[in-house]
């Protein structure tokens, strides 16, 4: 037995519709979009800051706000506020590509006075540049350096000056699971995204 081609894929799951309306209740899919491996533990702050420690250095604040979203601020130019979880470099074998240079995503919203804010802090250092201000959600991400494999470094954020942002959302990865039907942002992928579609309308 093969397995599918891709360029087959979608001409296979349409002339699916008829075994399995005729010997099946339905059918599910374990994921309709791309997805990112993350090491993040609690990356949406559901659970409030558990698995995160933090660190405050003059004026300012960390926690979860009434939105349920992790929020950072940094009263005067001599604050910083920090908060940042270990995880393991993950290896070569574990990465898209043998890519090591394990990539950081996040959502964010920040408002202040332009001079100071947000950065990606790996290690202890920061590496990124200065992540430019929005009042409206964004997404970013950032390749931050391959350490030593299998070892755990803290990852995080820290933002200085005066600055406050709200995150969400965090990941951190080296590989993401392909599913042939939507992009990790959701973008439709026409693999196997259209035969879908054209699925679930026969059945």
């Amino acid at each position: 037995m093969r397995s599918i081609i891709l360029e087959e894929c979608n001409t296979f799951l349409e002339k699916s519709a008829a075994v399995l309306k005729k010997y099946t209740k339905g059918y599910g899919l374990w994921a309709y979009r791309n997805y990112r491996q993350s090491e993040i533990f609690n990356g949406s702050f559901l659970l409030g800051l558990e698995g995160w420690s933090s660190k405050n250095i003059g004026e300012g604040s960390i926690g979860v706000d009434e939105e349920g979203f992790l929020q950072l601020s940094a009263f005067s130019e001599e604050s910083s506020v920090t908060i940042e979880q270990g995880i393991k470099q993950l290896p070569e074998a574990q990465c898209d590509n043998g890519n090591t240079d394990m990539e950081v995503c996040f959502k964010y919203r920040m408002k202040g006075d332009g001079v100071q804010g947000l950065h990606v802090v790996w290690d202890g250092k920061k590496v990124d540049e200065l992540i430019e201000f929005s009042r409206s959600w964004k997404e970013k991400c950032v390749r931050v350096p391959s350490l030593i494999a299998h070892k755990f470094y803290p990852i995080g954020f820290q933002v200085e000056g005066r600055a406050s942002v709200n995150i969400d959302n965090v990941e951190v990865s080296c590989h993401t699971h392909t599913m042939y039907m939507n992009e990790v942002n959701n973008e439709p992928i026409s693999t196997c995204g259209d035969g879908v579609h054209k699925l679930n309308e026969l059945l």
